[in-house]
C-alpha cells in the first residue's frame, strides 16, 4: 500500500484505545501480520481492509490516503446504492441526517 496506511491504520487504532493484540483478535488476524500492516511491510488483503475500515469508522479511501475524508462508513448499502449523499461535504451531510431524525421522531419512527 504505502506509508500513508501504515501511519493512519496505527493512528486510528491507536484513537480507539486499541492494543495491536485486542485489534488484530477483532480482524481474525496475527498480531504480526497487523504489526507488519502498521510498518509498511505488509499489505492486507482487500477483505481485510474493508474490516479495517469498518471498525476504525473511517472509508478505505481515507486509510489508503486517496482521500483525507475520514467520513465513517455508516453502511454498505449507502455504498452499493450509489447513494448521492455521500459525496456531499460533511456539514452537509450531517444536516440531512439531523433532519431525517427530527423526521423520523415527529413521526413516532425514530429508533436509537
Amino acid at each position: 500500500m504505502s506509508a500513508i496506511f501504515a501511519k493512519r491504520l496505527h493512528a486510528e487504532r491507536e484513537s480507539k484505545g486499541w492494543s495491536q493484540q485486542q485489534f488484530s483478535n477483532m480482524l481474525g488476524i496475527t498480531k504480526a501480520a497487523l504489526f507488519g500492516y502498521e510498518r509498511n511491510y505488509r499489505e492486507p488483503d482487500l477483505a481485510i481492509l474493508v474490516r479495517i475500515a469498518e471498525l476504525l469508522e473511517v472509508t478505505s479511501d481515507y486509510l489508503i490516503g486517496t482521500s483525507d475524508d475520514r467520513r465513517p462508513v455508516k453502511g454498505i448499502t449507502d455504498l452499493q446504492s450509489g447513494n448521492p449523499t455521500t459525496r456531499l461535504p460533511e456539514e452537509l451531510r450531517k444536516n440531512l441526517e439531523e433532519y431525517r431524525d427530527f423526521l423520523l421522531m415527529k413521526h413516532g419512527l425514530y429508533e436509537e
